[in-house]
C-alpha cells in the first residue's frame, strides 16, 4: 500500500484528487493540507511515502517547500501535480527537489504511474517533458534571466489577471511587496508594461492549463 498526502489549496479540486487516489487499490490518502502551514503541521502525523504538492499554495514559494521537504522530510517523495504546462515547469521542480511533475488534466492511469514510479524513488517524466528538457539544454546560451520562485509566482498572477490584492492575500504578503516584486520583474525582464509582463508569461508557455 503506498500512502499519499495531497496538498492543494483549491478543496474541490484537493477532494477529487483523494477520491481518484482512492479508487487505486494499492493507494491510501493519509493526509490532506490547503496551505504550506497545514502541510507542516499534519505530515508529521503521518507515514506518508508520497507528497503530491500543488505549484500555487498559500505561504513560501514552491521553491522554499520543496527545500524545506528535502530537509525535514528526505524518506517522502514529492510529486508536483499543477495545471501548470509540463514542458515549461517540470524541469524547473525537478531542479528544485521534485521527483516529479504531473499536469493535473493526466488520466488516473498516468497519475498511478507517476505515484508509484516516485514512490520507488526514481523520478517520473513523461516524453513530453523530456522534449521540453532537450530544448532547455538546447537554448541555454539564450536563456533568459532567472527568476526567484516568488517573482515567478507573481508574473503568473499577473498574467492570469490577480489583482494586486488578490496576490498578496493568496501569498500572504503586503501589497506594496507585491509592487516591488512587479518592479524587479519588470526591471529583470525589460518590460515597460504590465502588458509586456504578461505577453512574456504568455510567450514561455507559464499559464495554468
Amino acid at each position: 500500500m503506498i500512502r499519499i498526502f495531497v496538498a492543494d489549496d483549491h478543496a474541490m479540486l484537493r477532494d477529487a484528487l483523494a477520491a481518484r487516489l482512492a479508487s487505486v487499490p494499492d493507494f491510501a490518502v493519509v493526509g490532506e493540507a490547503g496551505t504550506v502551514g497545514e502541510l507542516f503541521e499534519r505530515l508529521p502525523a503521518t507515514d506518508a511515502q508520497v507528497l503530491l504538492l500543488d505549484v500555487r499554495m498559500p505561504g513560501p514559494p514552491v521553491g522554499e517547500t520543496l527545500a524545506r521537504m528535502r530537509s525535514e522530510f528526505p524518506h517522502v517523495a514529492i510529486l508536483v501535480v499543477s495545471g501548470f504546462p509540463e514542458e515549461t515547469y517540470a524541469a524547473r521542480v525537478i531542479r528544485m527537489g521534485a521527483l516529479g511533475f504531473l499536469n493535473k488534466e493526466h488520466s488516473i492511469e498516468q497519475l498511478a504511474l507517476a505515484v508509484r514510479t516516485v514512490a520507488r524513488g526514481e523520478p517520473f517524466v513523461t516524453e513530453q517533458q523530456a522534449a521540453g528538457l532537450a530544448r532547455t539544454l538546447r537554448d541555454q546560451g539564450a536563456a533568459p534571466p532567472e527568476l526567484s520562485e516568488r517573482e515567478l509566482e507573481v508574473l503568473q498572477a499577473l498574467a492570469a489577471g490577480e489583482s494586486l490584492k488578490q496576490t498578496a492575500g493568496r501569498l500572504d504578503i503586503s501589497p506594496k511587496t507585491v509592487s516591488t516584486y512587479r518592479a524587479r520583474l519588470a526591471e529583470k525582464l525589460g518590460a515597460k508594461s504590465t502588458a509586456e509582463l504578461i505577453r512574456y508569461a504568455i510567450d514561455r508557455g507559464l499559464l495554468p492549463g
